[in-house]
């Protein structure tokens, strides 16, 4: 199971910092580990995503996410932690990608491709494969 999930938590509205986003990735590894299972099959291996840091340089989203660059620092950290007290592994994406040059948050085309091809080696990898 991968878990990948954006960073509308740093909308400056939410005045969330990383440890509250970790949060939400803890609830949701929670969540699938508990999950009915009248197959009885194993309990899935699980890999959370950190999405890259954010960059907001541009003024494509006005003041939306202001301070969210500094709030969002060590995110990839604070999930890394949450998902190894879970028993999941985490990626962080940052390792191979940055955030968008158009807005600072979300992935252009080619950093896609980048991702898929890095997550598809990291699960293979997970499943020793």
């Amino acid at each position: 199971m991968i878990i990948a999930l954006g960073l509308n938590d740093f909308y400056n509205t939410n005045c969330v910092r990383t440890w509250a986003s970790a949060q939400g990735i803890d609830r949701l590894l929670d969540l699938a580990a508990n999950a009915p299972n009248d197959a009885g099959y194993p309990r899935p291996k699980m890999l959370v995503l950190a999405p890259p840091p954010i960059d907001v340089r541009s003024a494509i989203y006005g003041e939306r996410f202001d301070g969210a660059t500094e709030r969002s620092q060590g995110l990839a950290e604070a999930y890394r932690q949450v998902a190894e007290t879970k028993g999941a592994f985490c990626f962080n994406l940052g390792t191979v990608t940055t955030a968008s040059a158009v807005d600072g948050v979300h992935l252009d085309e080619d950093q896609h491709e980048r991702v898929a091809s890095a997550v598809a080696i990291e699960a293979a990898r997970i499943l020793g494969l």
